[in-house]
């Protein structure tokens, strides 16, 4: 049996579309990030999601390391941002991905 021809361990195919949507998910937050760098700022988030997203952007490929505690701290940071600026509109894209990752997460069990 060639490598291509052996199936795919249990969860294995939802890890790897993690992966695909963080990567995703990550080049969002980072535009994002840039975009709003002064209202991040003054809202008093902008190093907490510098480093969340540092921590999860150094161990992408490993999304058992982050999912179960770093990923919710983001999610939250991303929801006390909406509270705080009127930006919902431009989220929008980054919530769908933060579904579909949240979805594969609870098929997984990390």
């Amino acid at each position: 049996m060639s490598l291509e021809e052996s199936p795919l361990k249990p969860g294995e195919r939802e890890r790897n579309e993690i992966v695909g949507y963080i990567n995703l998910f990550l080049d969002s937050l980072n535009d994002f990030m840039v975009k709003h760098s002064t209202e991040l700022k003054n809202i008093g988030v902008s190093n907490k999601l510098a480093v969340l997203t540092g921590i999860i952007t150094m161990h992408k490929y490993n999304p058992e390391v982050y999912i179960n505690s770093y990923w919710e701290e983001l999610v939250n940071t991303l929801k006390s941002i909406r509270n705080q600026l009127n930006v919902s509109k431009e989220l929008e894209e980054m919530d769908n991905l933060i579904s579909k990752i949240n979805e594969l997460r609870e098929r997984v069990k990390f």
